[in-house]
Order: C-alpha cells, then structure tokens, then sequence
C-alpha cells in the first residue's frame, strides 16, 4: 500500500490538462470587431476575452478562411466583456459577403460576430 500512495502523488504546481499560455480555460467570447466589414489583407481588431496570449494559439476564421492572430494585447481600459484584443489579417481566400467571424483557441471556440469580407 505504501507504494501505491508515493506512486499516485502529485505536487500542488501540476495541473493536467491546463495550457498557462490560455487566458481562461473556456470558451473565447467576442464582443465586437473593429472594423466591421474589410478586405482580404485588411488589418481586423478583436475585442473580447478568453484568447491565448500567445498570438499564434488564436486562430480567426472569417468568410470561411482561417488565419492566426498576429498580436494579442491586454485592452488599456479594460471592461466586463472587454479584456483582450487581438489582430489579424482577412485571409486571402475569404469568402465576400455578410457572414460571422470567430476565434479558435486550441479546442474552444468563441461566439460569432457579424462581419462582412468587402470585394
């Protein structure tokens, strides 16, 4: 029995399954972009929390296409649903037309936001 126990031990610094390069351990939440609507190529500012803080972690999809977060930052005057910020660039590839974007942290996924890839 007493090797039982020393084999099953764990100190309090290990936590399984928990990344410490992700803000919070649940699902990303969107509150706005800004801008609204751009072009492929076009520079796109996230607001919300819950990304990695680790840029390249945040993956964004808008007009279908996929595309990693080239910066996150903590929001200067943080609100209740307001805490990060992330850019990116619209993909080559995305779909034109009204439609949603999220971000993809590892498993979890935000809500969806309107947004409109521009011709």
């Amino acid at each position: 029995m007493i090797i039982f126990l020393l084999g099953c031990g764990s100190s309090a610094t290990e936590t399984a399954g928990f990344d410490p390069s992700v803000s919070i351990q649940a699902s990303p939440f969107i509150n706005r972009s800004a801008p609204t609507s751009g072009r492929s190529g076009d520079t796109i500012t996230l607001f919300g929390f819950g990304f990695s803080n680790e840029a390249p972690n945040n993956i964004v999809t808008a007009g279908g296409a996929a595309a990693t977060a080239a910066s996150y930052s903590l929001v200067a005057s943080p609100t209740s649903s307001e805490i990060e910020s992330l850019t990116f660039t619209i993909p080559t590839g995305a779909a034109t037309g009204a439609g949603n974007l999220f971000v993809t942290v590892f498993e979890n996924t935000s809500n969806a936001v309107s947004f409109t890839v521009n011709p």
